[in-house]
């Protein structure tokens, strides 16, 4: 019972979709009942055309029978194209305005979400789930509404030809109803593991996609082939399911409607005497009868896979954002950055990442980490611009709590390049103004691909500024894609920077080159630099060695070196690594 009506709710949240565009609705919804009364109408004319015209020879009604006949079918036809085209025209628009509400709100989802759902899930529901709601608010609805207008059409044809025979079509409407109520339930819950099924091959196949030089180096084709089988084995394991519930559900509802016609053929021959034409009506009609109930109980299946669909989608629409709970706008900070007493555990985990963490960086000071993988570099950083919040303690900006700073304004004054460099299958023109279209021109953008020895690239691809790059920079080397995101910082010229191995992926010609444009743009910001090549962080004023989320050791490269601890141990083992 609580399923139905979550079913029913969901439903109603479908159909407010539809709201905007409800004269476009209403004119389908009349579209569709005209065209199944002409259906009914011309069942209706059977009666009459048999007995006065053939049987009575009524020549009269022989000679306008025709033209009637062409009427009706002129009406039926025009009715048809209105519907049709009117429910397209809503159920694409509807689509078109969920989606926008599902990306708008992929946008605006806590970094914790997507640290739960991998992106081909994500896609799956914007691409796939929200098709199987068009099927359940467009395509399910207008042959809903044309079924059943159908339906009343031959009902009140047949009782109008004879109640008595009629009657006995009452009998198999509360069997259809119960085995539509059955397959309803099951029909919901396979709908969700084919959805969570189409997540997984989605997802698969995106990582493949993504992945395919790593996957042909390392020989891996053959177990991303059997994950894929795997993946498309669980989806079509519930897809047969789904169709053989489906499968049965329509010749049952068949055989129920046949022995009720089976019925009415022996009364009207044993218990009634009716005429020839009252006869043919009613077995026309209720032969025609079959068909809509038939489509009726197929089309629950889409229906629910819809609602179904909707569930999974309207969740996502419905999670919490992240928290912007600031009031304060900052206009430029100054960049002072206070950790006071910061400790941090990821969401749903107990392990703490974090551990009371406290430093005071100056404006225009700049702070490297170091230490080993997952001593807790990179959680550090991402506390700064709010990716995730500190389970306790604070971090503040210019003597205000990031808490109290919109997040807008808290990331304008924020700027990161890290080793996974982002950039859009747009123009480099683009990527390196991406945020700031419209408030820069072409002589900012040269010069900050100047600054960051990019220009000296840029200015020989065959359209320069205006080369498409590729999926995420796929035309391009590693190097060249890394100048683009420093570029890129430098342009907006924020006051905090975020280096995450901004040189990883630079030869040593290039890391030279850069490494100037680097320091320009360190005097310029309060800087926080990971870097694991520990050479080149020799010159930041302050370095902060990290292990199992504590800073163990604070200092200059002298002082820390002086001091031959940790830091001193990193560098030596680094030295020993490179002969």
């Amino acid at each position: 019972m609580q399923s139905s009506q979550s079913g029913l709710k969901t439903y109603r949240r479908i159909l407010s979709y539809v709201k905007p565009y409800w004269f476009l609705m209403l004119l389908a919804l009349v579209g569709n009942a005209l065209y199944s009364a002409m259906d009914g109408y011309v069942i209706h004319l059977l009666k009459p055309l048999m007995d006065k015209g053939f049987i009575d020879k009524d020549l009269a009604y022989l000679e306008t029978f025709p033209l009637v006949l062409i009427g009706i079918f002129a009406v039926r036809g025009t009715a048809n194209v209105m519907a049709t085209y009117c429910f397209g025209y809503v159920s694409g628009h509807v689509v078109s305005d969920i989606r926008r509400q599902l990306f708008a709100k992929f946008m605006r989802l806590p970094a914790s979400d997507y640290d739960k759902a991998t992106s081909g899930q994500m896609i799956s529901k914007l691409l796939y789930n929200v098709d199987q709601i068009s099927a359940a608010g467009g395509a399910s609805l207008t042959t809903m509404v044309r079924e059943v207008a159908l339906i009343i059409s031959l009902l009140v044809v047949m009782f109008y030809t004879s109640w008595r025979l009629s009657l006995v079509l009452l009998i198999i409407i509360p069997i259809i109803a119960l085995l539509i109520s059955f397959a309803s339930k099951h029909f919901r819950r396979l709908s969700h593991k084919q959805q969570h099924a189409m997540a997984e091959v989605t997802h698969v196949t995106e990582e493949s996609l993504k992945s395919y030089r790593e996957i042909r180096i390392f020989g891996g084709q053959a177990y991303q082939e059997q994950s894929f089988n795997k993946a498309i084995m669980y989806a079509l394991r519930y897809n047969l399911k789904f169709t053989m519930i489906s499968a049965l559900n329509s010749p049952i509802v068949q055989m129920v409607g046949a022995v009720a016609m089976s019925l009415v053929i022996y009364i009207a021959v044993a218990k009634l005497h009716v005429s020839a034409g009252t006869f043919v009506t009613m077995i026309t009609a209720m032969v025609a009868i079959l068909k809509p109930l038939r489509n009726i109980t197929g089309l629950n299946a889409g229906l629910q896979s819809g609602v179904a669909a909707a569930q999974s989608v309207f969740a996502t629409v419905d999670a919490e954002e992240e928290k912007d709970t600031g009031t304060t706008v900052l206009a430029r900070t100054r960049g002072h950055v206070q950790f006071k007493n910061v400790s941090f555990s990821y969401p749903g985990h107990n392990k703490t990442v974090l551990h009371e963490i406290n430093i005071d960086v100056k404006p225009g000071e700049s702070i490297a980490l170091v230490g080993r993988s997952g001593s807790g570099k990179s959680t550090f950083v991402s506390l700064l611009p709010r990716f995730y919040d500190a389970t306790s303690g604070d971090i503040i900006l210019d003597g205000i709590s990031t808490h109290d700073i919109t997040l807008a304004s808290l990331r304008e004054q924020i700027a990161v390049v890290s080793q996974h460099v982002a950039l859009f299958n747009d123009t480099i023109f683009h990527n390196i103004a991406y945020s700031m279209l419209g408030e820069v021109d072409e002589a900012n953008v040269i010069e900050a691909a100047k600054m960051a020895h990019a220009w000296e690239f840029i200015e020989k691809l065959p359209h320069g500024l205006y080369t498409v790059t590729g999926e995420n920079g796929v035309m391009l080397s590693g190097g060249q894609r890394q100048r683009l995101a420093i570029a890129r910082a430098l342009l907006k010229k924020a006051p905090i920077l975020i280096l995450d191995e901004a040189t990883s992926a630079l030869d040593n010609e290039s890391e030279r080159l850069i490494q100037a444009a680097i320091e320009t743009i360190m005097k310029q910001s309060t800087t926080f630099v990971i870097a694991h090549r520990l050479s080149t962080i020799e010159h930041v004023d302050r370095i902060l060695v990290m292990d199992e989320g504590r800073i163990i050791e604070s200092g200059s490269h002298q002082e820390l070196m002086s001091a031959e601890g940790a830091y001193a141990d990193l560098r030596a083992f680094a030295m020993d690594s490179n002969h």
